[in-house]
């Protein structure tokens, strides 16, 4: 297969390239800055170069790294230099062009699957290769019908898994994690409940006593006038045998305690969504400083005190302490997660829209419950961030009460463009002061009142 290290070839160079790729997976496991992520791919790409000629097993772990690392950097909110993405092709480039000419060299068929572990390695640089080349060139689909040529195909798949998926917004990235994970399954997705139509409703009615497994969010009883949603119908419909498992609803309001939708007793706020600097959320702490006169700098320009902190502290906790609740009759939860990974990284870009990563997950353990045969590897199931559109920046206080890392500082993003909190905070109070009636129609709201007795707490 590949060549074994050979005896002392460089010891001292590649005892730094092994040092080197250890750091990589503790990069890309925890949210960080550009910067690192530059670094480490340079260096990487680096000693790819140094080392193509002296050890090619090496040089080819050194491609794979460092384009990880450059593929995560152009999933970054900032845009990067030219060079990113040229460092890029060129870590793909060598990385296929060095696994093809080691599948020529090698008695593949001695060890199969470690042939198709490489091919396949290969074969997922080239389609990215196809991504930054347009159009691609020709050298790139001779090398992919080559690489599919000396392969093993792999070991005939189980029986197709009939699957169902329903829920909220959250459902869809999960849905797309299932089919990664059981290419093989016959999956039907119905559109999120709060959306889905009658004919939706129809077909996914059809489709259930076919089923071998219903995946879904927990639905009351009565959901939208009964349209046929809840999990105590749907359900019912399942054929004797088929298995549902329930999910929890991701809502952890711990990294963002004033953030919610607001009261809106007349359906007014909907039509300031394109106006309000949050779309559809409202910033309570933002709210409650507009009605009082207070400005941006008021809010994070001095540390956090510890009556503040204290107060942030127990929202957290009340926060995991619900989710825990309605984690109770579900499969599986995710509350023990958040509370032991808060610290190092965002868990949603909002309330309720969690990270790539907190999904991810949520996949695994759903996963490991249903006991299948899948095929997600080590690494995020999708990098893409399919509910991030908006990534809403934590306050300071939070960042101080609750001990987040340095990633806090800097999360934060809108239209891809970085979101930071001083902007948020002066945007969201002009907004409230241009519509003071938004304050007043959630006078009552229990944010407003959270938010109230945290300035309160304030000195002097």
């Amino acid at each position: 297969m590949i060549p074994p290290m050979d005896a002392h070839p460089g010891a001292s160079l590649l005892s730094q390239a092994d040092e080197l790729l250890r750091l990589v997976p503790q990069l890309l496991d925890q949210p960080q800055g550009p910067e690192q992520l530059r670094s480490l791919a340079v260096a990487c790409h680096g000693r790819m170069l140094e080392l193509g000629d002296l050890h090619r097993t090496f040089a080819i772990e050194h491609a794979l790294a460092g384009a990880r690392l450059l593929a995560a950097l152009q999933g970054h909110p900032a845009s990067e230099p030219d060079w990113v993405q040229v460092h890029e092709e060129q870590c793909c480039r060598y990385g296929a062009l060095w696994i093809h000419e080691a599948l020529q060299q090698s008695d593949h068929q001695s060890d199969p699957a470690q042939a198709t572990a490489w091919g396949g390695t290969a074969l997922g640089l080239l389609k990215r290769l196809e991504q930054l080349h347009s159009p691609p060139p020709a050298w790139i689909q001779a090398l992919h019908q080559d690489l599919g040529r000396r392969i093993t195909a792999p070991p005939p798949e189980p029986p197709s898994l009939a699957l169902v998926v329903v829920g909220n917004c959250q459902a869809f990235p999960l849905m797309l994690g299932l089919q990664q994970a059981l290419p093989t399954a016959q999956i039907t997705f119905c559109p999120s409940v709060h959306l889905a139509t009658a004919a939706d409703v129809a077909e996914l009615h059809q489709a259930l006593p076919q089923a071998d497994l219903l995946v879904m969010h927990r639905v009351q009883t009565g959901y939208r006038n009964n349209i046929g949603l809840d999990t105590a119908t749907l359900q019912a419909l399942l054929a004797p045998g088929a298995r549902c498992v329930v999910l929890p609803n991701l809502h952890y309001e711990g990294q963002l305690p004033w953030i919610a939708y607001g009261q809106d007793p007349e359906g007014r706020l909907s039509a300031l969504e394109a106006e309000s600097p949050l779309g559809p959320y409202h910033d309570f702490l933002a709210m409650a400083a507009a009605g009082r006169g207070l400005d941006a700098a008021a809010l994070h320009g001095i540390p956090c005190p510890e009556a503040v902190a204290s107060v942030l502290r127990e929202a957290h906790h009340h926060s995991l302490a619900e989710l825990r609740s309605r984690e109770a009759d579900c499969s599986v939860g995710l509350s023990d997660w958040i509370a032991e990974r808060h610290r190092q990284q965002p868990i949603g870009h909002t309330i309720n829209h969690p990270t790539q990563a907190s999904l991810d997950t949520l996949l695994r353990r759903l996963l490991a419950q249903l006991h299948p045969t899948h095929q997600l590897g080590p690494d995020l199931f999708d990098r893409q961030e399919h509910l991030g559109s908006l990534s809403l920046p934590i306050h300071p206080w939070v960042q101080q009460a609750l001990n987040l890392g340095a990633w806090a500082s800097t999360w934060g993003q809108r239209r891809h463009t970085p979101f930071l909190i001083a902007t948020q905070l002066d945007e969201s109070i002009a907004f409230y002061r241009r519509h003071p009636w938004i304050e007043a129609v959630n006078a009552t709201h229990p944010k407003l009142a959270f938010a109230q007795r945290c300035l309160d707490l304030l000195p002097g």
